[in-house]
Formats: C-alpha cells, sequence, structure tokens
C-alpha cells in the first residue's frame, strides 16, 4: 500500500528507480526528463550529468543543450548540441529543431 503512492507520479516512480539503478544510464535519462517535463532544470540537469558521467549520450547532450537553451545560454546550447550531433549520425533529422537552433549562429539566443 505504501508503495502506490510511487506509481501516482511518474517523477515519483523515475526517482525511486534511479535511486535504486544509480549506474544504469537509462534509468537517470528517464528522470532527467521527466524533470525536464516538469520544467525543474536543476534536478534535470543533475540526471543528465550523471549519464554523461556512465556514457557519452547524445540524447543527454541534447537534453542539456534545451535546458541551456531555456536559461537563455545559447553558447552552452550549441556546444552540447554539437557534441550530440558528432555522436548521432542522424541527429540532425531526429532533433530538427536543435539543428535549426545549431545552424542559425551564435547570435540567436
Amino acid at each position: 500500500f505504501a508503495r502506490n503512492k510511487t506509481y501516482r507520479s511518474p517523477r515519483a516512480l523515475f526517482e525511486q528507480t534511479a535511486a535504486c539503478a544509480p549506474a544504469n544510464p537509462r534509468a537517470q535519462f528517464l528522470l532527467g526528463m521527466t524533470c525536464l517535463q516538469e520544467r525543474d532544470y536543476r534536478a534535470s540537469r543533475e540526471a543528465f550529468e550523471r549519464v554523461l558521467a556512465l556514457t557519452d549520450s547524445p540524447g543527454a547532450h541534447t537534453a542539456l543543450g534545451d535546458i541551456s537553451r531555456a536559461e537563455g545560454d545559447g553558447e552552452e546550447a550549441r556546444r552540447r548540441y554539437s557534441r550530440a550531433r558528432r555522436l548521432q549520425p542522424d541527429w540532425d533529422r531526429v532533433y530538427p529543431n536543435a539543428r535549426a537552433f545549431l545552424e542559425e549562429g551564435p547570435s540567436t539566443r
């Protein structure tokens, strides 16, 4: 009964999953995505940094770029997007909005 509350909130479920599987990049990634959807950028950033400590993930770099963009740091967003693009051959197709931002150049925030 006590654990049923965990399943009522995606974030609570992914927080528990990430805590139980700290060496699993997917668990950390799912927590990061859930926090990002809630616009909790600090928690999301921390989760994606844990992913990157485990594996060089293009998805984590892209998400960190999205966070940087949302926070107004276009330079950091471009750096993250560029790294993700180098890691994933079809990145331009998968992330067209990030690609467009990257290609706009440094004068656009």
